[in-house]
């Protein structure tokens, strides 16, 4: 952490790129680091996958975050840090778009899939969420985390644990939050505007999910699937699907779930959690990654075909 805290403070061009998947906990954990860097004068941009969703309104500094990949080539950071991402082909893809030298790479990340990519990283699998590593590291470099800071971190900590109810809360992960709260953190506005703003069409979209629960009694596992013609019907949009397999882990007796929603580029995202396996070693064999309690991985060249009874299947795409 003071190797990671030396590079900070010697960059003149710092880059930080949240994980491809934006959530609480990527962004949060940038949006805090990005806090600091502006505190220290530091002209630093946050590179993003998408436009911010509106539930994350509440975080600050998203006048820095950027989304066009065009953008990249206009810039010549001399660091990169990437954030809550286990893609080290992600990173690799963003650092090539850059112009000038290339960049150190500094990596900071929770997942066990992560395979330790950049010239130094911090993965700790063992944690539950990335920003609990960043409330780390200001602790340890004795970096003082303001109210901005607190809310970012907070909304980060309720993400990964589903507001303290899945497998990842524990006594850390209260203790943190309290902290985060006593300095600051706007805790009741971030878990309502993250996990409590369920609209109507995505509730109507959920009501078909259910439907089609299958339940597969030799793998203990519960598996449901939604298309992107359900998305259409219901004016339903991809963030929407979010929170569905968590709310299926809290709800269901069953000790594994699965759901499968098509992409936009022909594939199909499978999306796991578990009580008591290891759905992260399912994704690692196909190409995916994640937590060991949570984790998903892609089907390539495939859709979904459901039909009107609640059954449904995964077909191959014709070329």
């Amino acid at each position: 952490m003071e190797q990671i805290h030396e590079k900070l403070i010697q960059a003149k061009q710092p880059l930080l790129v949240a994980d491809e998947r934006l959530d609480g906990d990527s962004l949060g954990s940038s949006l805090a680091m990005a806090d600091y860097l502006l505190q220290l004068g530091k002209p630093v941009k946050v590179f993003i996958s998408e436009a911010v969703p509106e539930k994350y309104r509440i975080l600050p500094h998203q006048n820095i975050c950027f989304f066009d990949p065009a953008e990249l080539a206009k810039l010549s950071p001399d660091l990169v840090v990437s954030f809550d991402c286990s893609d080290a082909q992600f990173i690799e893809d963003t650092v090539a778009k850059l112009s000038g030298p290339k960049p150190f790479v500094i990596n900071i990340d929770h997942h066990s899939s992560n395979p330790k990519f950049g010239h130094l990283h911090f993965v700790d699998a063992t944690a539950p969420a990335t920003c609990e590593i960043i409330i780390r590291f200001f602790k340890e470099n004795k970096i003082s985390i303001n109210k901005e800071m607190a809310t970012c971190l907070f909304s980060g900590l309720i993400f990964d644990t589903t507001a303290f109810s899945n497998n990842a809360t524990s006594a850390l992960v209260l203790e943190r939050a309290s902290e985060m709260l006593m300095l600051g953190a706007r805790g009741s506005e971030a878990i309502r505007l993250l996990l409590k703003n369920r609209s109507i069409p995505a509730l109507r979209m959920w009501g078909i999910a259910l439907e089609r629960l299958f339940n597969h009694e030799e793998f203990q596992a519960v598996a449901t699937a939604i298309t992107r013609q359900d998305l259409e019907t219901f004016g339903a949009s991809e963030e929407d699907i979010d929170g569905l397999s968590n709310y299926l882990n809290w709800a269901l007796a069953a000790d594994t779930i699965c759901v499968f929603r098509e992409t936009k580029d022909n594939g199909v995202k499978a999306s796991m959690r578990t009580r008591s396996g290891d759905v992260a070693a399912i994704a690692r064999a196909h190409g995916g990654g994640g937590h060991t309690k949570a984790a998903g991985f892609t089907i390539k060249n495939s859709h979904l075909v459901c039909g009107p009874d609640g059954c449904w299947r995964i077909e191959e795409v014709l070329k």
